[in-house]
């Protein structure tokens, strides 16, 4: 009777295996990342960001829609910094925050309110990026 549960838990074990193989439960992302360098360097390590264009996503009605994007400080090796862009347009200009932290985790954010896209470059880099989707 042992014998009869050990194999059919054995079994059982490897239908399951077999499914988990069958159905490849990589990541994958819907469209590449978009690099946008400005030669910046942090300490001695070159950085840049990038661009997940396969997470703009938007959220809410007029006339608060709101497009968001996820951006990150990468320097080859790790991501240094994390950011969510919210981008919302008001009378025809583009406002921007953004939240996130740092590669160990620290909070970041633009601070409060609203700010105009057309005064930050990196900014205006990430919503032409996300309004290209």
């Amino acid at each position: 009777m042992q014998l009869k549960k050990l194999a059919l838990c054995l079994g059982t074990i490897s239908v399951l295996m077999g499914g988990i193989q069958a159905v490849n439960p990589t990541t994958t992302f819907a469209q590449p990342f978009v690099t946008i360098d400005y030669g910046e360097h942090q300490g001695n390590m070159h950085v840049w960001w990038s661009v997940d264009k396969g997470s703009a996503w938007v959220k809410g009605s007029p006339p608060k829609r709101t497009l968001c994007i996820h951006a990150s400080l990468e320097n080859g090796y790790n991501e240094v910094e994390c950011r969510d862009y919210s981008f919302r347009q008001k009378d025809g200009q583009w406002y921007y925050q953004w939240n996130g932290f740092t590669g160990k985790h620290a909070p970041l954010s633009s601070g409060f309110g609203w700010k105009k896209v057309s005064k930050d470059k990196l900014a205006n880099d990430i919503l032409y990026i996300a309004l290209q989707k």
